[in-house]
């Protein structure tokens, strides 16, 4: 979920102000939001304890799997 919402706070999405560009999301833009937390999910369930993944990690992951 913190994958989530910092992929759509990079893209100003989020906020009361900003809820006419939330509702107007393009296509590639939630899959590229969906993409992120996924891979985000992906690396925190893979180690001991949940850990979730810096975010350098996270880019790194996502530079090896860009579709």
């Amino acid at each position: 979920m913190a994958a989530t919402l910092s992929s759509l706070s990079e893209r100003g999405l989020l906020g009361a102000e900003n809820r006419a560009a939330l509702r107007s999301i393009t296509l590639e833009e939630m899959q590229d939001v969906l993409r992120v937390s996924a891979q985000a999910a992906a690396l925190t369930s893979s180690r001991f304890g949940a850990q979730p993944p810096s975010a350098a990690e996270l880019a790194a992951a996502l530079e090896t799997t860009q579709p």
